[in-house]
Formats: structure tokens, sequence, C-alpha cells
């Protein structure tokens, strides 16, 4: 009986006492912030003078001193610095990087995962003591952030073949670009008949990179000599661009008809 009597006193005990160390299920408890910088950056396509701004958000507010710190960027393959342009006594520090003609990376660029300090410091205070800050980075998947500054071109334009048409008989041209261009509205191709500028019409194509314009001959039409193609093709209120969004050149040199 006092034995019983005991072990119940016991587990009276431990239920009115938990284990001291161990938060209680279901309390507030709030494990101590990291000293980590998150990454962040907007995926989407950058083109020519768009700027690539990379944030690294931090638990507390961080103060830049003694020079510019940079990460560094490869865009398909070439290293290109994204200094720091803001942030300084706040939790967040801000890397910006403008885009250049010529500048390609359609995979996803890279960032080095080390922030280059050049010199400075960057530091916080916790409790009064003042705390570098890490400058490894732990990076998010950087597949979506792209970048395009090519201009698409037109490389050859291709006449129909060496015959006379007719009337209602279909005149075709295939204008090879650079790259797949997406076709809005209906551009058009210029045509000299004998002096009389006629017009091809958009046919089909949006989406690869060899775009069909056609004109089909209508009544009194007639150049016994020889048509000519004029250049540049012509938008009519449309647009020719590629994928990023990069107006395509539609200067051309003029085959011979």
């Amino acid at each position: 009986m006092i034995r019983l009597l005991a072990l119940m006193f016991t587990l009276l005990v431990a239920a009115c006492n938990p284990k001291v160390g161990a938060p209680e299920s279901g309390s507030n408890f709030t494990a101590a912030p990291v000293n980590q910088f998150t990454v962040s950056v907007e995926n989407k396509y950058y083109l020519a003078g768009q700027t690539i701004n990379i944030a690294l958000t931090h638990p507390w507010s961080v103060t830049v001193a003694g020079g510019t710190p940079k990460l560094t960027l490869d865009i398909g393959g070439s290293m290109v610095d994204a200094p720091l342009t803001a942030g300084s006594g706040t939790n967040q520090l801000i890397f910006s990087y403008t885009v250049v003609m010529n500048d390609l990376d359609t995979n996803g660029i890279g960032i080095n995962s080390t922030i280059d300090l050049s010199g400075a410091t960057i530091k916080y205070t916790d409790n009064a003591t003042l705390i570098d800050a890490n400058t490894t980075l732990t990076l998010p998947s950087l597949a979506g952030v792209k970048v395009d500054a090519i201009t698409p071109t037109i490389s050859s334009v291709a006449t129909p073949a060496a015959k006379t048409y007719y009337f209602n008989e279909s005149l075709d041209f295939d204008v090879t670009f650079s790259e797949s261009v997406v076709i809005v509205d209906s551009p058009r191709m210029s045509l000299d008949f004998a002096g009389t500028i006629v017009q091809a019409q958009y046919l089909s194509g949006s989406g690869s990179s060899v775009i069909k314009f056609r004109k089909v001959v209508a009544n009194n039409e007639s150049d016994l000599n020889g048509i000519a193609v004029a250049s540049p093709l012509l938008l009519n209120s449309g647009s020719i661009k590629d994928v990023a969004g990069n107006s395509a050149n539609l200067a051309f040199l003029p085959p011979s008809a």
C-alpha cells in the first residue's frame, strides 16, 4: 500500500512539473534567427537595358561599410558584376546588374554563392554585440531568370519559282529569321510590280524561324521584266518579336525575284 501511494505521488508531481528545457506542445517557443541571407530574384526574361535586381534578406538590419560588395553573375558563361545598389541600414540588400546588348542566357543565370566584399564589411548588432553577417549564400533555383539581349535579324528571303504567274495565282515568299519569332496581327512585304507597289500578306509561320508571305495576283497587275522585293518588312500595326520580347530588325538584302 505504501509503495502504491508513493508511485501515485511521483506521477502527480511529474504531471504538474513538465521537463525543464523542452518547449510544451502548442507553445509559442521560437528558435533564434539564423545568421543567413535569403536570396530572391524575379523570374522572367531580361532584355537589353533592363535591370536584374537580386535581393538578399537578413533576419537583422545590416550595415555595409568600407567599400561596395558585389555578386558575381554567370550569364551564358560570361562573368559580370552586380554591385550593391541599396539597402545598407535595413535587413535587405539589393545587388543590381543592367543587361547589355548581346547578353544571352536562356537556361537561367548563375550567381556565385559567396558575396564578394571587395574590402567592405557587412555587420549587424545582436544584444549589443557587433557580428559579421554570413556571406555564404544558399541559392534558390535560377532556371527562370533568363537573359536575351539578341535582336532577331532576317537571314534570307526566298522568292517564288521563276515563271509567269497569272490572275489569281499565288506568289509565296519565305523569310528566314536568325531565331524563332512570334507574329502579331498581319505584317506585310512590299513588292514592286512594274513601278507599282503592292503588298504580300503574312500567311503563316509564327513561332518558327521561317515566316511565309503571300501575294495573290489581281486583275490588271502586270510586270513582264520581273518583280522586285522591297526592304524592310512592314509591321502594319503588328509586331515581330522573339519569344523573349526583342523586336526583330526588319531590314534585309532584297533578292532578285
